[in-house]
């Protein structure tokens, strides 16, 4: 049974979001999406961080070689068949942790940047994995609903990057910051020239 506006389940939301689908590129990537309680926000901006979390964990998915997700929180799993609503505690330390374990070329922890267990979590983790050499990017992927919004109390670390998002149509630039993630032997110049479309030619 279709609901109101039409949607279904988290794969209908996926199709309505994708107007076109980016080129597949040949890399691997973890993401960690928040589902916490914090995601749903409030007035205006009610359920945009979680929304705009799915739809880009959807998007990464059609254009990335090889994705693999990492729930923090949320009503029900990241299934495909039920739409998760935000939810409980954001530990996102421990999902980040999760991460890694996959060895990912890079990490993508889609988050407002709240953690409930204690903040600076996420950054410690992060300083330990680069102590005991593993070099994986992690960036922090921050659902704004405006461009010009402060984040300075939203970082989860002063040396995770930061990309401020305010539609999916952005999967593009993740995406091309994710093959730059790949050491430099390992990119071609076809994947030099793949950077260029996802960047500038709005892919």
């Amino acid at each position: 049974m279709t609901g109101a506006g039409g949607v279904t389940s988290f794969a209908d939301i996926v199709a309505k979001a994708s107007t076109a689908r980016t080129p597949l590129v040949d890399l691997s990537a973890a993401v960690v999406l928040d589902l916490s309680g914090s995601a749903v926000s409030s007035g205006e901006r009610l359920y945009h961080p979680a929304a705009l979390g799915l739809a880009l964990v959807g998007l990464l998915e059609q254009c990335v070689g090889q994705v693999t997700g990492f729930q923090v929180g949320g009503s029900a799993s990241l299934d495909g068949r039920r739409l998760p609503r935000p939810q409980g505690p954001t530990d996102l330390a421990t999902a980040v942790l999760q991460a890694a374990r996959v060895a990912p070329e890079a990490i993508l922890v889609v988050s407002d940047g709240y953690e409930s267990f204690r903040q600076g979590d996420v950054a410690q983790v992060v300083e330990g994995l680069s102590r005991v050499g593993l070099a994986t990017a992690v960036y922090q992927v921050a659902p704004v609903y405006t461009a010009a919004e402060n984040l300075s109390r939203r970082r989860l670390g002063e040396n995770i990057p930061v990309v401020p998002v305010d539609h999916e149509a952005v999967v593009g630039e993740l995406t091309a910051r994710l093959l730059l993630a790949k050491k430099p032997k390992e990119v071609s110049l076809a994947g030099l020239w793949l950077v260029e479309e996802l960047l500038f030619r709005g892919v």
